[in-house]
């Protein structure tokens, strides 16, 4: 889910969509909601709150007209600590490769779709700290019919990687060695298990929670291989999400990063939030995992 600077616009989808107090509310927006201003002033205002997503569980996904997933219900809780009330968040399910463009636009406040922080996206946008960690695996038809165990497992092979358009798998894959001849890019990963069920494909590379939690939905068609975290010059590559804000809006990053920290520091409630999505103590962010260390890729 992570580096891609080829970033396109984007025709936003709007819904009337409620969960857990996330609601998408044209009349609402109309009514009491601008594009773009202080989103910090919107909330003490009673004005709409906007949230982008993209379909990808567990992180952000439509769950049947209902809004939810890890970085969704992360951020809910903290927008309702920083005063927004049930009614006043709207969700808006943009494609991946539009989250960033969308939110330069002033189409909504902040992204919560889990996406990694990384060097190329910090010049984009800024983000929060890191609300989780994940090591990267893949998924695979029953059995592992190709004995596939990572990236290497493509190299000088006929065998085929699926991978999310605008994701930093292709880029980790590449580094590892894969042609990207031997790469698909798909526009998302419900795309994606549909050319894994017909064999187009051989495999998906993604994070561990997100590939976990397919297999677990595919009723034994699917499972998942080993995780593993990629290495590219050298350098272990593990992936670190948090939400996404526009370069002006520091003063709200920071109050988000304030109730996240408070969230961070106590491990009960980080699971009670994350364990429904397939998360563990694994996903945990470690105190290495800083924002900062991550936009200059030392992390």
């Amino acid at each position: 889910m992570s580096a891609e600077t080829r970033w396109t616009r984007r025709n936003v989808f709007r819904g009337a969509i409620v969960a857990s107090g996330v609601v998408a509310a044209p009349s609402l927006l109309s009514a009491c909601s601008s594009v773009g201003g202080d989103p910090l002033a919107k909330i003490k205002d009673g004005e709409v709150v906007r949230i982008g997503l993209s379909n990808e569980p567990p992180y952000a996904f439509d769950d049947g007209g209902t809004v939810t997933g890890e970085s969704v219900e992360m951020y809910t809780a903290i927008l309702k600590e920083l005063g927004a009330k049930d009614g006043q968040i709207e969700t808006s399910i943009v494609p991946w490769n539009s989250l960033i463009p969308g939110l330069n636009a002033g189409d909504y406040d902040l992204i919560t779709a889990g996406m990694f922080i990384t060097p190329e996206r910090c010049a984009e946008a800024i983000f929060s700290e890191p609300d989780y960690i994940t090591a990267s695996t893949l998924l695979v038809p029953k059995d592992n019919p190709n004995e596939l165990v990572d990236y290497t497992s493509f190299i000088d092979s006929e065998l085929t990687l699926g991978v999310v358009s605008g994701a930093v798998e292709k880029d980790q894959a590449m580094a590892a060695g894969v042609d990207a001849a031997n790469i698909a890019e798909i526009k998302n990963l419900n795309d994606l298990k549909s050319e894994l069920a017909s064999g187009r494909i051989d495999a998906i590379a993604l994070t561990a929670p997100a590939l976990n939690y397919a297999a677990q939905q595919s009723g034994g068609e699917f499972e998942t291989v080993e995780p593993f975290v990629p290495v590219i010059d050298g350098k272990e590559q593990m992936g670190a999400g948090g939400a996404v804000f526009r370069p002006a809006d520091t003063a709200f990053r920071d109050a988000v990063n304030a109730e996240l920290a408070k969230i961070k520091g106590d491990k009960a409630r980080w699971l009670s939030i994350t364990e429904p999505f397939g998360f563990t103590d694994n996903e945990f962010p470690a105190e290495q995992y800083t924002t900062e260390s991550l936009c200059q890729g030392e992390a």
